[in-house]
């Protein structure tokens, strides 16, 4: 896969500028965020192995930027017909849990992050096994496909990042992280993937291809628990183990925004709109808040589940955000109004949820191994 050499520059130039900056400090007229003391990792339940010793060499290749977003159509589920969503497609992916999945942008294949650490690819409409791989000698909780669909990214409890190749799941690659992965976010153009996770208050990027570590930002030494790059390639947002929300400019390498009061407990999920306008924040705690990203203004904060809002995804006209809690409730926001518009009721914990690239089907990773598929009738 050919890359654009001037891109790549310019994003090395960028990311420097933005490495400068965060050494530095915030700049002048900006706002430092609450940095707080080091904090752990949460209460995960999960047992947290020592981190590896060695490491990948880092090197000068970094993300490459993607072209502004297009606003997309309003099609498939939208914040007038969310009310209709309903459970369309049960499928038996794993006889213990699915830790996580992710829906491809190209067609109805899910993959999955099985209990024992192999990676699953079903086919969303028929429930049809297509392939699968061992994947990692620990389960994990961080899967996500690249926004071309060629590729899909995995972190396990092993400290280690796998990419597949989406189509027959051959690996491409593999590093070593400095975390327990929770997250994956990818470049735009997905030339570049970043990694946040359990025990790292640091993001670092990679090339899928070579595996050669790019870049980290460190916001503060508050453990980061996830990630969000904005969908032109020009910010970078993280939210940490208190919930406080950082956003970097990479064209200028400024400290623009910052939001250590709204949003409280640990970041689980930290997503963009896919066009751009807003940012979404899924916490510990059970709070779900949605900031319009060019004033960053709150449109919507609260406390909606009785403990975690476990993961969250926009719709991909960006109409709606879908958000699941650790009751099993899937929610669908209204991200102009901040109304609940729609509503899912599950039996069983669910870990994450993705939406397929053509908006017209959510996917969830169940405790009970069920792959539950979700959309209109």
């Amino acid at each position: 896969m050919k890359k654009d050499k001037q891109t790549r520059l310019i994003w090395l130039a960028l990311i420097a500028l933005l490495a400068a900056a965060l050494a530095c400090g915030p700049v002048s007229g900006t706002t430092t965020p609450d940095t707080g003391t080091t904090g752990d990792a949460g209460n995960t339940g999960k047992e947290q192995p020592a981190p590896p010793t060695e490491a990948p060499s880092p090197t000068s290749a970094p993300p490459t930027q993607a072209p502004p977003p297009t606003q997309a159509p309003a099609r498939g589920i939208t914040a007038n017909n969310a009310a209709n969503l309903d459970v369309i497609n049960l499928i038996t992916a794993d006889e213990v849990a699915i830790l996580a999945s992710a829906s491809s942008p190209l067609n109805h294949e899910v993959a999955t992050f099985n209990s024992d650490g192999s990676i699953s690819l079903f086919d969303a409409d028929s429930g049809d096994y297509l392939t699968g791989v061992p994947g990692h000698s620990q389960n994990g909780f961080a899967m996500a496909y690249s926004p071309d669909g060629t590729m899909i990214a995995t972190g396990g409890g092993d400290y280690r990042v796998r990419v597949w190749d989406a189509g027959n799941l051959a690996q491409i690659s593999e590093v070593i992280v400095n975390s327990d992965p929770y997250r994956i976010v990818w470049a735009p153009d997905s030339s570049a993937y970043g990694v946040v996770g359990e025990g790292s208050s640091r993001m670092e990027f990679f090339d899928p291809f070579s595996g050669e570590k790019l870049a980290e930002l460190r916001p503060s030494d508050r453990v980061l628990w996830s990630g969000a790059i904005s969908p032109d390639g020009k910010l970078i947002a993280t939210a940490d183990n208190a919930g406080h929300v950082s956003v970097y400019d990479l064209d200028s390498g400024d400290f623009t925004a910052s939001d250590t009061t709204t949003a409280q407990g640990a970041g689980w999920d930290l997503e963009y709109s896919p066009d751009g306008r807003f940012l979404a924040s899924c916490n510990d705690g059970g709070g779900v808040y949605i900031w319009d990203v060019a004033t960053f203004s709150v449109v919507l904060s609260g406390v909606v589940y009785n403990q975690d809002c476990v993961d969250g995804a926009f719709a991909q006209n960006s109409q709606v955000y879908f958000t699941v809690g650790d009751d099993g409730n899937i929610f669908a926001w209204d991200v102009e109004t901040g109304d609940k518009v729609g509503e899912v009721a599950l039996p069983y914990f669910v870990y994450t949820i993705t939406v397929s690239g053509d908006n017209q089907e959510i996917a969830a990773s169940s405790e009970d191994g069920t792959l539950v598929i979700v959309g209109l009738p």
